[in-house]
């Protein structure tokens, strides 16, 4: 085998092209740089399904933001839960299907954590039942896009 046939082997492209050190290098750091980054993409959009899933809402006197959630099954989820005012019925938030109330105080973030076993949707409702919001949990995986606190 010709020296000129070993490297087509080893680098692929056409016969006669080869590539220099510095290609090579170069066609290394640039593989690194991509497996890195789908790494960290596929870290940062999914995790695993031991890595919770956080969800942030927010409950005022104007309901729930958002309104809807989507959530995977069989992955743990927090879902943080910002009280933005003092109105009674905001006190406390309810998963009735989950059996879960947790009490909720006025301008602070409270975390609800649950591990959601089957999919459908599942209701989190304020403390009086007059504002909910949906949560689907579903089989394939989700991205979650953040909701920021005031």
């Amino acid at each position: 085998m010709t020296e000129s046939e070993r490297k087509h082997l080893i680098f692929g492209g056409e016969p006669g092209v080869m590539l220099s050190a510095g290609g090579v290098v170069m066609v290394l750091v640039v593989t690194t740089v991509a497996m890195a980054f789908g790494i960290l993409l596929a870290l940062r959009l999914g995790g695993t399904l031991n890595t919770p899933e956080v969800v942030r809402v927010r409950l005022g006197s104007d309901g729930f933001t958002p309104e809807t959630v989507q959530i995977q099954s069989g992955r743990p989820v927090e879902i943080w839960v910002f009280r933005k005012d003092a109105v009674p019925c905001t006190g406390s938030v309810v998963l009735e299907n989950l059996g879960i109330i947790k009490a909720l105080a006025p301008r602070k973030a409270t975390m609800v954590a649950f591990t959601p076993k089957h999919q459908g949707d599942y209701t989190l409702r304020c403390g009086m039942g007059c504002r909910k919001a949906i949560l689907k949990v579903r089989d394939e995986e989700v991205v979650v896009l953040p909701v920021f606190f005031e």
